[in-house]
């Protein structure tokens, strides 16, 4: 919730400090933006240090669990089981690997907290669970956000071009000149569900003569399956958690035929 200037604090050091006292007053919009309008929104991250490098965390007070993505998790983490469940805002089921005790920094300040691990999303986002343990005070009029005595300013970023991205699920052997459906993990920026229904990936050249074939698919789907196609005279086999491309908002159309013998069946155009 934004403080009003009673509520910040006047002593403590530049750390306690409100940047808000040297900033002009900020313009309050003159009509209220729609949270579900998803093109007017804006994730909102902190910048952090993890596993000694620099990145950002997004903050969702409307997730009740830290997340983070399996994928930015080093070789060997310990992950250890965990009785957590994540729901996406339509309830479906959001596979979990675990849950993992995380150390990261902040302005060279040290916190910490457990988040769940999945491979459906491929960022850090610190929930409500943190910013309730932590008793942090977000000023949404100054974007930045109060994290124990330390203020800190906050980056943002539009939804509306989010990429998701696309991995094997397990091994897979594609035998020579043959195609194959290879089973698919799909990982959001997210758990939030997006304005968009369907999502594609172009086709993607994986290896010399093996291509992975573009693939529509809707928007809920953290796993589903894709066809790679082998042309060469040998097997090739696909690792277990490898990229296989990007996907892209797509919008779905229903084109008529040229000859006016009735509709044309459902294609896809880039978003």
């Amino acid at each position: 919730m934004a403080l009003s200037m009673s509520d910040q604090p006047s002593e403590g050091g530049p750390s306690a400090f409100h940047p808000a006292a040297l900033q002009a007053t900020v313009a309050q919009p003159d009509k209220v933006q729609m949270a579900s309008d998803k093109k007017d929104m804006q994730d909102v991250y902190v910048p952090i240090q993890l596993f000694g490098h620099g990145t950002v965390a997004l903050l969702d007070t409307g997730c009740d669990t830290s997340i983070i993505g399996a994928r930015l998790l080093p070789d060997g983490a310990d992950v250890r089981p965990t009785t957590h469940t994540l729901l996406a805002a339509n309830g479906t089921s959001i596979p979990l690997e675990g849950e993992y005790n995380l150390h990261f920094w902040v302005a060279g300040r040290e916190f910490n907290t457990c988040a769940v691990v999945t491979k459906s999303v491929h960022e850090f986002i610190l929930g409500i669970d943190f910013l309730s343990e932590n008793a942090c005070r977000w000023d949404f009029g100054t974007v930045y956000v109060l994290m124990g005595d330390l203020w800190v300013r906050l980056h943002q970023h539009s939804t509306e071009q989010e990429h998701q991205y696309v991995f094997s699920s397990d091994k897979c052997v594609a035998a020579p000149c043959t195609q194959v459906e290879v089973l698919v993990d799909v990982s959001r920026p997210t758990w939030r569900s997006t304005n968009c229904d369907s999502w594609v990936i172009d086709s993607l050249e994986i290896a010399d003569g093996v291509v992975a074939a573009r693939t529509l698919f809707g928007a809920e789907d953290f796993r589903t399956v894709m066809r790679v196609l082998n042309l060469t005279d040998r097997p090739y086999e696909l690792k277990p958690d490898q990229f296989l491309g990007t996907a892209s908002q797509v919008e779905i159309t229903d084109l008529k035929s040229p000859l006016g013998g009735g509709n044309c069946p459902s294609s896809y155009m880039a978003a």
